[in-house]
């Protein structure tokens, strides 16, 4: 199979050959609908930047999971993508059995569903409140596992629902700890 990008502005990516006459049939993933297109540039490649063992890892942890999860890595310094996932995964080996199953087998949960900023933000709120001089490096938080949101009703709770306890910066970013930020 040889896939090709297209333009971004299509937003096309070639889904297979039809024979040698230079066509190809594509698939416009955000219509859902099938085009020709004529592939006179045959020197046009897609390059893809997963990385194998990342994305061979990836999978192995995601299979554990029991709810359905995803996950992305990527090169922070390019943005380039090492490793995608989405679970839980079709059947390869009885497809007719996985499109009988209800829990998304075949959703893409990495490029369909939409997620909160969630602990991504947290850099943006840890580095102004340190650039604002609202905290310093040797602040420290007791985590207690939830805590109340300025004058609302609202709780935010931490992942760990007994808390963290005491601790610095580095680790409230590391444990990744909601009440903290």
């Amino acid at each position: 199979m040889d896939s090709v990008l297209r333009n971004s502005n299509e937003k096309y990516i070639s889904a297979f050959k039809a024979g040698d006459a230079g066509n190809e049939k594509s698939l416009n993933i955000l219509k859902g609908s099938v085009k020709t297109v004529d592939n006179k540039d045959k020197d046009r490649h897609l390059k893809t930047t997963i990385d194998y063992n990342i994305q061979k890892k990836l999978e192995q942890i995601l299979n554990k999971e029991e709810n359905p999860t995803a996950a992305i890595i990527s090169e922070a310094s390019t943005g380039e993508i090492l490793a995608m996932c989405s679970r839980p995964n079709f059947d390869q080996n009885d497809i007719s059995k996985s499109l009988k199953g209800k829990n998304g087998e075949f959703e893409n949960r990495v490029i369909k569903a939409t997620y909160p900023p969630g602990s991504v933000f947290k850099m943006v709120v840890l580095f102004s409140a340190l650039e604002n001089g609202v905290i310093d490096e040797n602040y420290t938080y007791n985590c207690t596992g939830k805590t109340k949101v300025g004058n609302t009703n609202e709780i935010l709770r931490c992942n760990k629902r007994d808390g963290h306890g005491f601790q610095n910066l580095r680790q409230a970013f590391s444990n990744s700890c909601n009440p903290a930020f």
